[in-house]
C-alpha cells in the first residue's frame, strides 16, 4: 500500500502570486496620499510587548468604511486576504511579522469582515487600485 503523502513544496503559480501581492502591498505602502481615518479604538488582546496593537476604519472615496489592523512598529508588511476571508484569517502571520520587528497591517476587502458592503460592480483587479486610492500606506507611514 502507497502512502499517500502531501505535497508541500509550493507550486510557482502560488509563489508568483504570494511574491506579487507582497510587493504590490510593499509598493502600496510606500505611496504617498491622504486618508480620512476614524479614531484607533483599542484591541483587547492587545499586549504589552507588541508596543501597538490597534484596528480602526479608514473611509474610501466612495464613502465605503474599510476595517484595518495595525500591529507593531517598524516598516510596515501590508497583508491582503483571501476570498471569503477576513483580516482576522491572518492574525498569526501578522502576530509573527510584529514580533520581528515590522508593522503588520491587515484590512477587510469590501464586503468582507467588518467593512463595508459594495456599493458597485467590483473585480478582483481593482483590488491594488483601491490599495492605493484608500492611501492605506499615508495611514501606517504617519504613526
Amino acid at each position: 500500500m502507497k502512502s499517500s503523502k502531501v505535497n508541500e513544496q509550493p507550486t510557482r503559480r502560488k509563489l508568483l502570486i504570494g511574491g506579487a501581492a507582497a510587493a504590490g502591498g510593499l509598493a502600496a505602502a510606500m505611496l504617498p496620499g491622504t486618508v480620512q481615518a476614524s479614531p484607533a479604538v483599542a484591541s483587547p488582546q492587545a499586549s504589552k510587548a507588541d508596543h501597538r496593537h490597534f484596528s480602526s476604519y479608514i473611509s474610501s472615496k466612495d464613502g465605503t468604511q474599510l476595517y484595518y489592523k495595525d500591529w507593531g512598529t517598524g516598516r510596515p508588511v501590508v497583508f491582503c486576504h483571501g476570498w471569503p476571508l477576513s483580516a482576522d484569517s491572518l492574525e498569526s502571520q501578522m502576530m509573527l511579522v510584529a514580533s520581528h520587528g515590522f508593522r503588520a497591517v491587515a484590512h477587510d476587502r469590501r464586503g468582507h469582515g467588518r467593512s463595508s458592503r459594495i456599493r458597485f460592480k467590483w473585480r478582483e483587479m481593482s483590488l491594488s487600485a483601491e490599495i492605493r486610492s484608500n492611501r492605506l500606506q499615508q495611514k501606517t507611514n504617519s504613526q
